[in-house]
């Protein structure tokens, strides 16, 4: 194989390459810049296939010369127009304009009798000029600035270089040929590299928006893979806010999630995809609720691989329904207690006095026990009834200031009677406090009905009711607290709610009184229950 065969497949073989790769981009693309690119270097590779191989003799024909010269500058302007096209601009005259006066100049110097290489010159500087700007396109105004297209630019600029200068230097071809082909070779990996580099930067810009609004939301956002290990593959930064454990928590745990649902929601637990709401416990004990949507996501065979879902705090929501719906079954309770109280309690009246001047006309001793029961069972209506009338009241409390201390201490020998009935005992732990405005015929019905709770909470005989006062900040603190089963977490936010008991007798109304006595105080009561038991705590301010 001789030296001149060898530098022509070289030549061939660089060529080659870039129209393949521009080839597999154009169908990867599906681009119009990209497909004019390939074509441009098919337009090339076939002038090396016909003339350097040999096909034509463009030195000794002047058809041949011109098809040659042809080939090569329909090369060069169709790449230049690709490139306006990426840049969505139309392609400058100017360009247009140069390859027909350097076509029409290579066309008569065909025609003079002088060497080959002179009769391209015109050709060669057109060629030359336009992949030094090609080069120049790839370096420093092509979007971005990659190892790839630092590559091709330079690549583009040397080539450029060595095509203005080899007809000037006839001798320097058998070296710059072979360089030629292989600084094509070097186009062919830096296009690929720019594309690869490009693919990547695009899917990064498309993931930014989504990762943006994952990263952003206040909803907790996550990938749950279900595998022999299960794991969190995704998990948003919210999960810090609304559960209080950082997300790295979650990626080393991926049981840690279940381990925050509430004692009291681990047996409701269902497969669904619906929204579904729970109790979360957070990482400092605060409990929230919480609503999650997921979708399951299953292989071919049906068997769920990994579950999607977002969980939103619906805390303050819930507040909200709460107390719209405490606000309307109070207004119930006051329209009801209002319109039926009196037209019961006047018939009720009037049975009782019949009952009792029976009683005593007849004086029948075996009846006198049936007449104790049915004046006692009248009693206990006219109570429940006095109880809707004093939901339906919108009175004002009688303030005035008095010791918290002293008002327990006048009716704790009735609340120790009530647990000594039951076997139950009461401890009284009341520290020094200060004096705070109170109606302390409110407090001490606020005291019975807590207490009558407390006792009625302990299923078990000879429990504990404790009774504390304590001062915090600018408040006096009234604890009262037992060692009960606790109250399950799905009631504890709709405590107060007319109606609302756990008892078979109850009417669910003390609670409501107690309520609305601590609103009518000013004052605050919290909760703090568990499975050892419930604290009911009222915080009232100190005067200023």
């Amino acid at each position: 194989m001789n030296y001149i065969l060898l530098t022509a497949i070289s030549s061939a073989a660089g060529t080659f390459s870039l129209s393949l790769v521009y080839v597999y981009l154009y169908v990867l693309y599906r681009e119009r810049h990209i497909g004019l690119w390939a074509l441009s270097w098919i337009i090339f590779l076939l002038r090396n296939i016909l003339f350097d191989f040999g096909v034509l003799q463009w030195k000794h024909s002047l058809w041949e010369f011109n098809l040659y010269q042809l080939l090569f500058n329909a090369s060069g302007i169709v790449f230049v127009w690709g490139i306006y096209l990426f840049n969505n601009r139309k392609i400058h005259k100017g360009w247009l304009y140069g390859v027909v006066l350097a076509v029409v100049i290579t066309a008569l110097l065909g025609l003079l009798p002088v060497p080959p290489l002179y009769k391209l010159l015109p050709t060669a500087w057109y060629g030359g000029v336009v992949l030094l700007w090609i080069g120049i396109f790839f370096l420093f105004h092509m979007e971005g600035s990659g190892i790839g297209q630092q590559v091709t630019g330079y690549a583009f600029f040397l080539w450029g270089a060595l095509t203005l200068i080899f007809p000037l230097f006839p001798g320097w071809m058998i070296w710059i040929v072979p360089l030629a082909g292989l600084l094509r070779v070097t186009i062919a990996a830096g296009t690929i590299i720019v594309y690869f580099e490009k693919t990547r930067q695009d899917l990064i810009n498309k993931e930014l928006p989504y990762r943006l609004f994952a990263e952003n939301a206040a909803d907790i956002i996550y990938r749950f893979k279900v595998s022999s290990v299960p794991a969190f593959e995704y998990i948003s930064p919210a999960a810090l806010t609304v559960t209080g454990y950082a997300v790295e928590e979650f990626y080393r745990d991926g049981s840690l999630f279940r381990t925050l649902l509430h004692p009291f929601e681990l047996p409701r637990q269902q497969e669904d995809t619906g929204p579904r709401i729970f109790s979360i416990q957070r990482k400092d004990g605060v409990a929230i609720w919480a609503e999650q949507t997921a979708t399951y996501i299953r292989d071919g065979e049906g068997k769920i691989t990994a579950v999607e879902g977002i969980v939103r705090d619906i805390t303050s929501r819930r507040n909200l329904e709460n107390i719209a719906e405490r606000a309307d079954k109070m207004n119930v309770v006051g329209q009801m207690a209002v319109s039926v109280a009196h037209e019961i309690r006047n018939p009720l009246t009037t049975v009782r006095g019949y009952l009792q001047f029976i009683a005593y006309k007849k004086g029948d001793k075996a009846l006198e026990s049936c007449y104790e029961i049915l004046i006692e069972e009248l009693d206990r209506a006219n109570d429940i009834i006095s109880e809707y009338l004093l939901l339906a009241k919108e009175k004002r409390a009688k303030l005035q200031y008095c010791s918290l201390n002293k008002v327990i201490h006048a009716i704790y020998p009735l609340l120790e009677t009530l647990a000594t009935a039951d076997k139950a005992a009461i401890r009284l732990q009341l520290a020094p406090v200060p004096d705070v405005l109170l109606d302390e015929n409110e407090i001490r019905q606020l005291l019975l009905n807590l207490v009558r709770n407390a006792i009625e909470a302990m299923a078990h005989k000879g429990g504990l009711v404790q009774i504390r006062t304590y001062k915090e900040a600018e408040q006096v603190v009234l604890a009262i607290s037992d060692n009960g089963p606790g109250i399950p977490a799905h009631l504890v936010e709709q405590l107060g709610t007319p109606f609302l008991t756990t008892k078979d007798t109850g009417t669910g109304l003390g609670l409501s009184i107690c309520y609305r006595i601590v609103h009518r105080h000013g004052a605050v009561m919290k909760v703090k229950t568990d499975p050892a038991g419930t604290e009911f705590l009222i915080y009232f301010k100190l005067p200023v």
